[in-house]
């Protein structure tokens, strides 16, 4: 299994994102569903979030036995957002998670820019991880890379969840249609009409041998 492969697993396609020690790190290759960060208007984490509930518990199960036996328990670092000081809360052991702000720099072209806060101009002609001026995303030539579409069609592409917390507890930081990162966040259930959610993109390690 290389990085970068899609394999089929549990009736979604995969995304291979990185190999070790006979585990591989799995991402849904398109946005599996739409689902707010949590049920309510509240300061939270992403331990306490609705969405983990979800991914650990409801969508877990749809998977066979067999794939569950494949799907590894993994403590998943939850650090601060570097750009707002706002805290990740405690590590948690999951078996699905969603990808961090960290990691969607690390496994989308590993800039590091994001982890070093780069900021500058949005005009800059800088090919790295671009923040605009006020610190609300970053944009490089990785975007492309990290745009999602929606696996049933029911939209040709959206934005989808990280895990990480945006500018304060009840933001959550997300991937934009374009693929740049929005640091800033969202917020975490919609207090409009009509607000579906956010795109989930499921991450997972699996054992490969």
């Amino acid at each position: 299994m290389d990085k970068a492969e899609i394999i089929r697993f549990g009736g979604h396609d995969w995304r291979v994102l990185d190999v070790q020690n006979g585990r591989a790190l799995l991402l849904s290759d398109k946005i599996i569903e739409k689902k707010p960060y949590h049920n309510e208007y509240e300061y939270i984490t992403w331990e306490t979030c609705e969405l983990r509930k979800y991914l650990n518990g409801e969508f877990y199960d749809k998977f066979s036995e067999a794939e569950k036996s494949m799907i590894t328990q993994t403590t998943v670092a939850n650090d601060d957002n570097l750009w707002f000081g706002i805290s990740g809360g405690n590590a948690t052991d999951d078996k699905i998670f969603l990808l961090s702000l960290e990691e969607a720099d690390t496994y989308f072209g590993d800039s590091g820019d994001y982890q070093n806060m780069k900021r500058v101009n949005w005009d800059s002609v800088d090919k790295k991880f671009v923040a605009h001026d006020y610190g609300y995303y970053l944009s490089n030539d990785y975007d492309k890379d990290r745009v999602a579409e929606f696996e049933n069609n029911k939209d040709k592409w959206n934005w989808w969840w990280l895990r990480s917390l945006g500018r304060d507890y009840d933001f959550a930081a997300y991937v934009h249609e374009r693929g740049c990162v929005y640091v800033v966040g969202e917020l975490i259930c919609g207090d409009w009409d009509g607000f579906e959610g956010g795109g989930v993109r499921p991450a997972m390690w699996v054992n490969i041998w």
